[in-house]
């Protein structure tokens, strides 16, 4: 039985009790039979919402004006006073029946709202306490390994990544914080888009332990400048791209394209992850909302993608999730607002530029070096 029966269920169940409530109890009720009738919407619209409040409100109405309103046995009303009376309590029911629905919907969003703080508290507790536990344990590989050389490099490689990783994770929450009250501000120049991706995905390569997909990056020749915050833009990237780099498995691939669009930049991020189902799709950019399942295990706080579409609207753009289902991967495409200058390289009509994402090649050049 799905919850909506039974919440109109319940909305019929309770009229008609007040209804024999009314009826049995009619003496005491005069001169206004209307109070269990009031109670039995006001129960109608806690239990299921305004739907089921208003379908009780409906019962009740024609309940009094055929069993209660004279003359008994019929719905047809005789004089303008019983008239007036039954569009009165038609107009307190209704009254009734939506304030206590949004009584109902107010509580369900502070216990979501409790339970989503519980779980902020929690996911924040593992992820601090587990790149703590990463730094500590190399710390300790780093003390034992004194005279070699190898294996001091690699645990100060790791050391470095757990560093990373945990200010990256401070800096997502700073950011949040910052969006919520409202402080968060922009420096906002116009930059070219490549060189703001080519930085952020080299800070996710830094930051992310081999195996792990490789990253491609192509540069559309002629793309504008964009007015906006480098770092912040650096930040949708990263955040974008270790998305991607997350829930692909490493014999996958991330795709970064940067691309014209018509008086705007456009910057997509394609992986040939696990995918995300459609029903979820919509909830991806909420806070604390995790749609996709890492294939390496490990979460997050599900602030990352809320965080790019704050700033993407914050430099005028748009942002949007792609994808085929589960296992077919993922698309994010970020569209920003052209500077309105000229482009920064190339020439119209030339070949596009793609290359790894370690190489570092100027968009008009069509060479890469190492």
């Amino acid at each position: 039985m799905s919850r909506l029966f039974r919440a109109y269920t319940v909305a019929v169940v309770a009229s008609a009790a007040a209804l024999l409530v009314t009826r049995i109890a009619w003496p005491l009720l005069e001169p206004d039979r209307s109070p269990l009738f009031l109670a039995a919407i006001a129960v109608s619209a806690w239990y299921g919402g305004l739907g089921p409040g208003l379908a009780a409100t409906a019962i009740a109405a024609l309940s009094k004006a055929y069993f209660v309103l004279p003359p008994r046995g019929s719905f047809l009303v005789e004089d303008n006073h019983t008239l007036v009376y039954l569009v009165l309590f038609v107009l307190v029911a209704v009254l009734v029946s939506s304030l206590t629905g949004a009584l109902r919907t107010a509580r369900g969003e502070a216990e979501t709202a409790n339970r989503a703080k519980d779980v902020f508290l929690a996911k924040t507790s593992h992820e601090l306490r587990t790149a703590l536990q990463a730094a500590s344990g190399w710390t300790a590989v780093l003390e034992r390994a004194r005279g070699d050389a190898d294996a001091s490099a690699a645990a100060l490689a790791s050391l470095r990544r757990s560093i990373a990783t945990q200010a990256a994770f401070i800096e997502e929450l700073l950011t949040a914080s910052r969006i919520i009250a409202g402080t968060m501000l922009l420096d906002a120049r116009p930059l070219a888009l490549d060189a703001v991706v080519d930085a952020a995905v080299s800070t996710v390569e830094a930051a992310m332990p081999a195996p792990r997909a490789p990253v491609v990056v192509r540069i559309e020749p002629a793309v504008p400048l964009v007015i906006g915050d480098r770092a912040r833009l650096e930040q949708v990237v990263a955040n974008l791209v270790g998305n991607a780099l997350k829930f692909t498995p490493p014999d996958g691939r991330v795709l970064v394209r940067v691309e014209r669009a018509p008086a705007a930049v456009r910057l997509v991020v394609t992986d040939t992850g696990v995918g995300i189902d459609p029903d979820v799709r919509a909830n991806l950019f909420e806070e604390f909302w995790q749609g996709r399942t890492s294939p390496a295990g490990g979460g997050g706080l599900g602030l990352g993608l809320a965080i790019v579409r704050q700033i993407v609207e914050k430099h005028g753009g748009t942002v949007r999730a792609e994808s085929e289902g589960r296992g077919r991967g993922a698309t994010f495409v970020v569209t920003l607002p052209a500077a309105g200058r000229a482009p920064r390289c190339g020439t119209q009509g030339s070949a596009s530029v793609s290359r790894p994402s370690r190489f570092r090649s100027r968009c008009c050049s069509g060479s890469t070096t190492g």
